[in-house]
């Protein structure tokens, strides 16, 4: 059982430090990391469209237009993302934008149903006009929220991988232990 427990520890560490690679790249080269993820993003749209072209003909003719429909859109959408990656950073805050707006809204109107339940109804209000003034200022400094949005992912992801990294040292100190709790709720 130890040498499982070790196997997976190491493991975590490997994937740890990959992680904080990526977090480090993301928060030093945003504009590149876009880039990067806009290609992978239209070379998969490519696969998946072509994918669906083809297996479109041989479904039911009822399905056939929806599946052709949908594979031609993946093929123009990863051709356009191809063409300019740009399109696709000022994608991503406005998606996020218009569901954050949208969240806010819906949370808003939830808040005015419950108001006479609930007596934290006035801060819920104020957080629900918070995210979508947050909805907002994605939608308005697009180029700007992509890589603002990449440099905090990458933040987030090299703090996690460092805390996994830690966690999984102090484990490995800790194997033994670990294994015969293992083995005791096995039995």
């Amino acid at each position: 059982m130890s040498k499982e427990i070790n196997k997976y520890l190491n493991l975590s560490i490997v994937m740890s430090v990959l992680f904080a690679i990526l977090g480090v790249i993301l928060v030093v080269s945003p504009n590149s990391s876009l880039d990067t993820i806009a290609y992978l993003l239209a070379a998969f749209l490519l696969v998946y469209g072509t994918y669906n072209f083809i297996d479109s003909f041989a479904i039911h003719p009822i399905f056939f237009f929806m599946k052709m429909a949908s594979s031609v859109i993946s093929i123009l959408l990863g051709i356009i993302i191809f063409l300019n990656p740009e399109i696709f950073k000022n994608l991503i805050p406005i998606a996020l934008g218009i569901f954050f707006i949208i969240n806010g809204i819906f949370k808003t109107r939830m808040v005015f149903i419950i108001k006479n339940i609930d007596n934290y109804f006035v801060l819920s209000v104020i957080t629900s006009v918070l995210t979508i003034i947050c909805g907002i200022v994605l939608i308005i400094n697009p180029s700007i929220s992509a890589v603002m949005i990449t440099t905090m992912i990458g933040i987030v992801i090299l703090v996690y991988a460092v805390f996994d990294i830690v966690d999984a040292f102090i484990l490995k100190h800790r194997v033994k232990e670990i294994s015969k709790y293992f083995e005791q709720l096995l039995k």
